[in-house]
């Protein structure tokens, strides 16, 4: 009888130095799916179009797919050599 009521005693005051630990909860993380599929490259903050032209300093990029073989795969911006043509409006 003596043991039961030691180790009774034992559970007892290990309990009591028992600490919590309490942690920060885990941050929120939401996505705009809206975006996710869309195709679009990107220069100073604004989204282009796939064939879209710019100039940047004295080159021109055309938005063009990253990879030959892929039909909706990612774009890139990707040098051409020559100014483009301008329409004519007549």
């Amino acid at each position: 009888m003596f043991r039961p009521l030691l180790f009774v005693f034992g559970l007892m005051s290990f309990s009591s130095t028992a600490q919590v630990a309490h942690t920060a909860p885990a941050p929120i993380v939401s996505l705009d799916t809206g975006k996710i599929a869309e195709r679009v490259c990107y220069y100073q903050d604004q989204a282009y179009s796939f064939g879209a032209i710019i100039q940047v300093g004295v080159y021109y990029m055309e938005c063009k797919a990253a990879n030959d073989f892929e039909t909706n795969g990612s774009l890139k911006w990707q040098r051409i050599n020559k100014k483009p043509q301008q329409k004519s409006s007549q």
